[in-house]
């Protein structure tokens, strides 16, 4: 006979072996709970921001132009590149990640210091590619396989900033603005003042003036075009061979014309 004692053992036994199980059943409610609020945020993926901006370092080599990368330079927006038969370097740019495409915002090309004073470059495009071509101080085209432009630091610095092609435009930022109303010149729009002509010393330039003693060094590049440089901080950046078209010229008085 089972008597009051054993029923009150078992009955305890009897609730521990259904508490365990509803406390097991909580643990596993409370675990899944996580994994799917994981599998709802895998589900949604994070649209991407509505503008970014990529960059990038191309570096002149004696094997052509190449993407600059290593621990202290990061390739942000090259994909690839090619030289244009007519010598233009073409950047193939990182796919867009929005589903209607890039717009492009602005982008620039930036010469380092050992190219700024003999070269400048420029590029168009920024969407899907950017196109680059250099020219020397005298305005003449160098080709980007050029070994006029190679060094051990000759470099370009390219940065481009994109935005979501389908966006509209920023409230209150028209999508296009016109310098020019109905053909008048600016300086005929009400509230628009012409800008006053940069007035320059005039200088005396000519062969046979004192290197040392001069005030600004005249170029000439072809064409006819001439390029001036005023001052010894100026003098430091022309290269041997712009020094040797070099004519130095003395200041003669006040505002006026570069006279030779």
């Amino acid at each position: 006979m089972i008597n009051f004692r054993d029923r009150v053992v078992a009955a305890a036994f009897v609730g521990m072996i259904l508490g365990g199980g509803a406390l097991q059943l909580g643990a596993l409610a409370s675990s899944a709970a996580p994994a799917s609020a994981a599998a709802a945020a895998q589900a949604e993926p994070t649209p991407p921001p509505p503008e970014r901006i990529i960059g990038a370092v191309v570096r002149f080599t004696s094997s052509g132009p190449v993407v600059h990368f290593n621990s202290i330079h990061a390739n942000t927006a090259v994909e690839s590149m090619t030289i244009r038969s007519d010598g233009a370097l073409i950047l193939d740019l990182v796919a867009s990640p929005w589903p209607s495409g890039a717009a492009v915002v602005d982008s620039y090309v930036d010469e380092d210091e050992s190219l700024s004073g003999r070269y400048f470059c420029g590029g168009s495009g920024g969407v899907t590619n950017l196109l680059i071509k250099c020219r020397d101080r005298g305005g003449a085209f160098v080709r980007a396989d050029s070994p006029a432009l190679v060094c051990s630091t000759c470099n370009l610095w390219v940065q481009i900033h994109q935005r979501d092609a389908s966006l509209p435009a920023p409230a209150g930022v028209p999508r296009t603005v016109n310098a020019l109303a109905a053909g008048q010149p600016a300086s005929a729009r009400p509230g628009i003042a012409p800008m006053p002509p940069r007035p320059h010393p005039t200088y005396r330039c000519e062969p046979g003036i004192d290197r040392a003693g001069a005030d600004a060094v005249l170029i000439r590049g072809r064409g006819g075009a001439y390029l001036l440089y005023e001052g010894a901080k100026q003098f430091r950046r022309l290269s041997p061979a712009q020094l040797r078209r070099a004519t130095w010229c003395d200041r003669i008085g006040s505002p006026g014309r570069v006279v030779s």
